[in-house]
This record gives C-alpha cells, sequence and structure tokens, in this order.
C-alpha cells in the first residue's frame, strides 16, 4: 500500500502527460467551434439588420430632403441622364432649354427676384474622400445671380460647381444610393362624361384620350439604397411623393403659368423632351447599354439635377418688448 501511495505521489508531482495535454487541447477546441458556431450567424444576422436599418434610414432622409425642398414650388424642372457640364456650359441646358429659359425669366421679371430663389439639388456621381470610392451623394448646387441694383441680370451655374453636400460623408458608409424621379398628371375630363365613362377611358389602350387637359402635379420619389459598390445587391427602398399645391391648386395657378417640367416635356408638350431623358429610366448603366442609347451623349453613371424656383425665406428679429 505504501508502495502505491509513493507512485501516485511522484506521479503527481510530474504534472500532465502529453497524451493528457493534447486530449484536453482538442475537447477545447471542439468546445470553442462549438460556440463560434452559435454566436456567427448571430453576429450575422445583427451586422445585416444593422445595415439595412441604415440603408433604410438613407432612403428615409433623401427622399424627406427632396420633398421639403420642392413642395412649395412653382416652377420645376427634372433633367435626368445628364452631367453638370449641362448646366454650366455655354450650349447646355440653362442656355438652349426652354424650361430653363422660362424659370430664369420668371426670376428676372418684376420684382420676382426679391421674392423667388432659383436653386438646385443634384444627385452627383462624386468621390467619398475617406474611401475614395465613387458613389451617388446629394448636393445642394448654388447659380450665380448677377445683380444690377434691384434687377437680375444674370443667372447661370459656374464650370466649377459651388455646391455643399447635404450629409455628410459618413452617412453613406458602405451604402449606395441611387434615385429616380416619375412624374405625375392629373387629367381633367369634360364636366358632362360620367364616373363610369371616365374610368372605362382611364382603362383603355391607349388612355385619356378624352381628357380635355393634362397637368404636372406630384413627383414620385424613388430611393434604392444597395450594399455593394456595383449597385446590384439592393439593401433598402423608399418611396416618396412630393404635391405640387402651387402648381395643382386651379386658385393660385389660375393661368397655368407655374409648371413642374419632366423628361417627357410638360403637360402642354410645348416643351422639348429633357436632354437625354429615357421613360423609367435607371440610373446606373453598362457601356454597351449606353454605346446603343446614347454614344458620346453621357457617362456611365449619369446624373439627376432637381432646379425649382421658390419663395425665399425671410427671418425677422422679434421686437424688443418694452420695459
Amino acid at each position: 500500500m505504501k508502495k502505491i501511495l509513493r507512485l501516485l505521489k511522484r506521479r503527481n508531482n510530474g504534472g500532465f502527460t502529453l497524451i493528457e495535454v493534447i486530449i484536453s487541447c482538442a475537447l477545447l477546441a471542439i468546445l470553442i467551434l462549438a460556440v463560434m458556431g452559435m454566436v456567427t450567424p448571430v453576429m450575422s444576422v445583427v451586422m445585416s439588420n444593422e445595415k439595412n436599418a441604415n440603408a433604410l434610414m438613407i432612403a428615409e432622409a433623401v427622399e424627406a430632403h427632396i420633398d421639403r425642398n420642392i413642395k412649395n414650388s412653382v416652377y420645376c424642372a427634372i433633367f435626368t441622364n445628364a452631367q453638370y457640364s449641362d448646366l454650366s456650359s455655354s450650349t447646355g441646358l440653362v442656355a438652349t432649354h426652354k424650361a430653363m429659359e422660362e424659370m430664369i425669366n420668371f426670376i428676372k421679371e418684376g420684382s420676382n427676384g426679391k421674392i423667388y430663389d432659383l436653386k438646385c439639388i443634384g444627385i452627383k456621381w462624386t468621390e467619398d474622400t475617406r474611401t475614395h470610392q465613387r458613389k451617388y451623394m446629394l448636393t445642394n448646387i448654388k447659380p450665380k445671380i448677377t445683380v444690377s441694383g434691384d434687377t437680375i441680370t444674370d443667372i447661370k451655374f459656374e464650370a466649377s460647381a459651388n455646391e455643399t453636400k447635404i450629409f455628410e460623408e459618413c452617412f453613406y458608409d458602405n451604402l449606395y444610393p441611387d434615385v429616380k424621379f416619375e412624374v405625375l398628371k392629373y387629367y381633367e375630363y369634360p364636366s358632362t362624361m360620367t364616373e363610369a365613362e371616365i374610368e372605362a377611358d382611364k382603362a383603355a389602350s391607349p388612355p385619356y384620350t378624352k381628357a380635355v387637359k393634362a397637368r404636372n402635379v406630384a413627383l414620385k420619389t424613388t430611393i434604392d439604397v444597395y450594399s455593394d459598390p456595383a449597385m446590384t445587391s439592393r439593401a433598402a427602398e423608399g418611396v416618396g411623393y412630393a404635391d405640387f399645391i402651387n402648381i395643382r391648386t386651379p386658385a393660385i395657378n389660375r393661368d397655368d403659368i407655374y409648371k413642374l417640367y419632366s423628361p417627357d416635356g410638360d403637360s402642354t408638350s410645348a416643351v422639348p423632351p429633357i436632354a437625354h431623358a429615357i421613360e423609367n429610366a435607371t440610373q446606373v448603366r453598362d457601356d454597351t447599354e449606353f454605346t446603343t442609347e446614347f454614344p458620346d451623349t453621357v457617362t456611365q453613371h449619369p446624373e439627376t439635377y432637381v432646379i425649382y424656383v421658390t419663395r425665399k425665406l425671410k427671418y425677422y428679429e422679434a421686437p424688443t418688448p418694452s420695459p
């Protein structure tokens, strides 16, 4: 008995054997792999949910900014599949397009320059200076307005854009937004037509043939936010509607002076199609599609510009109360 105790004591002093250490490490590795197998999917879901939540936040913020700024305007033109040079060039949209001509003439007329402003929101393909990736970002672009006395003599977009990014670049981290627009029309029918006749005309092919008047009154904005630079994996979508009350309401727009222009021309077809417009066009196309549809006219990542005329904001200081 004493001999056995001496052997056990000698073994205890010697520590673990190599086989025991190997078995212990193997069991620990199996345990760690099992835990990681449970944690990794959970972390993946959490990160995916966070990215989707950020994507939805971007979609909502972009839609809200556009809607808030343009809904009270009296003129609005959407230029799709464009480049900034289309605005700044001496032969570009500002110089040649009837929509721009009408908006600028309205600002110059009488005292309108004191009341109204010409503004521009750009959805520009630009560089994130932190990651050096290019993506669509929202910018406010300020035109150069020349004034002589109380009269506006010239309005133009300079070659180097005077722009401010609406959101910080970190707002777009690992996300890539794309914005599309669709102008919505309101069709007026003769008062002699019944509801059934009107509905039948709307459902006919082609529709709205019996309408006596059609006006652009609202703008549908669709924001797709992608999680990859190639913009193929959509993480979120946002849709908003801007109702142009100053353009839609007959009591305000009695003579149809105020207008919402669209890529297919305005409601009266008096304005030719806006530059490089395609119905239901997406912002991103591959080189083959562009070579076929727009040879030497647009880039692979065309930009969109929303130019609008709205009332100036005026701030008044509250009078100091008498003691």
